[in-house]
């Protein structure tokens, strides 16, 4: 049987027929098969179709994992039978059992976005098979609600370095998501013992300005041995503190890279300089504590303005921006608040417990979940 290696056009014009490309995608290994698997994409025939619906209904897993790597990309660029292909993966993903199979599956969703069958999907994160959990991360990473960023933070807690990996990136990942709650799970990562792992996070934070970022990243970039994406991160966060260890960088620094560098030291000199807040408000999540039993009962709604006021002793002007809320000794929903400070760095860090104030009353006690300063000052490292 005669194989090669195919790439580009190659692969839309192979004249091998259908049969003797499966074959060779079974049969043979690595990129040999691959090539194999990819001409039959562009191929997107109904012929193909059949010929991988067949495949799925083998008694053989390797048969059934290339039949799912086929119809996963299959019609290129436009696929081809999608709701047909849809409709087959969300029949594997409760029926079958075979390992090689299901991260076939999974592997193939990752190329079909659109498709709905996430929960399905996210039932298999507590898989024994790390393989099977890295794949329901794979068939995650392009998708952007709720239940996905859930599971990813989940799966980013995984005992498996490459779960935690490619997890930490898919949150990272997330542009249009920002919640405290995934910020917190790329936080979490800073301690990782993978430095993969911890490098995904501090860029994932970096990205959404989060400044707990700072500090890992002057140490990522004093090491030894330097992640190009640590660089990438100081030029998304350009914080002033990153300038120092930037600096020493450019004094050395030469080739691949030296022009991110070079652009995340300029904007880390920009800020020092010129230390103005972001334009957009921030929020910080916030949850309301009664003082004690019995203490005020009435709503606050949105609209409400009062005061929070720091362990430290620093008060800052505080407006509910979601609720209503109703205090007493039960649980609470969770509220926004929107803060303005005119803390400076140097500053004592201690934020963790707020009190709500309504003139001189205390009307509240909150613990932050997350804090973004609104000042014009920067914000503290880690908050």
């Amino acid at each position: 049987m005669e194989t090669q290696q195919l790439v580009g056009e190659d692969r839309r014009n192979d004249p091998r027929p259908t049969e003797e490309l499966i074959q060779i995608a079974l049969l043979e290994p690595g990129n040999t098969a691959s090539d194999a698997v990819a001409a039959l994409h562009y191929r997107g025939s109904q012929e193909v179709f059949d010929a991988a619906l067949d495949l799925l209904r083998s008694e053989y897993p390797r048969a059934r994992a290339v039949g799912s790597d086929i119809l996963g990309q299959l019609g290129v660029p436009n696929r081809t039978f999608p709701e047909e292909t849809q409709e087959l993966f969300s029949y594997l993903l409760e029926t079958e059992t075979d390992s090689e199979v299901l991260y076939a599956v999974c592997t193939a969703i990752s190329h079909n976005s659109e498709f709905g069958i996430l929960q399905p999907l996210t039932r298999l994160k507590d898989h024994p098979d790390p393989d099977i959990r890295l794949g329901v991360v794979y068939g995650l990473l392009h998708q952007k609600d709720d239940l996905s960023a859930r599971t990813l933070t989940e799966l980013s807690t995984d005992e498996d370095a490459r779960v935690r990996d490619w997890a930490t990136f898919g949150l990272g990942e997330l542009r249009d998501m920002d919640t405290p709650e995934l910020r917190d799970a790329l936080a979490s990562r800073l301690s990782d013992p993978d430095e993969v792992v911890r490098n995904e996070a501090r860029k994932g934070l970096a990205r959404r300005e989060d400044f707990r970022a700072v500090q890992p990243l002057v140490e990522a970039l004093s090491a030894d041995s330097i992640f190009d994406l640590d660089l990438e991160a100081a030029k998304e966060l350009g914080h002033p503190d990153l300038l120092p260890v930037l600096l020493t960088l450019a004094e050395w620094w030469s080739g691949e890279g030296r022009e991110v560098l070079e652009e995340a030291t300029l904007t880390a000199r920009v800020r020092q300089e010129n230390p103005e807040p972001a334009p957009a408000f921030v929020w910080a999540d916030l949850r309301l504590l009664p003082v004690a039993e019995g203490g005020p009962a009435d709503p606050i709604t949105p609209g409400f303005k009062g005061r929070v006021r720091l362990e430290n002793g620093l008060e800052m002007d505080a407006q509910i921006v979601a609720g209503p809320l109703q205090l007493s000794s039960e649980a609470f929903e969770e509220v926004k608040v929107d803060l303005f400070s005119d803390l400076k760095r140097d500053e004592e860090h201690v934020y963790e417990e707020l009190e709500l104030l309504d003139g001189e009353q205390t009307i509240g006690r909150g613990t932050i979940h997350r804090i973004h300063w609104r000042s014009t000052s920067y914000s503290p490292p880690g908050h």
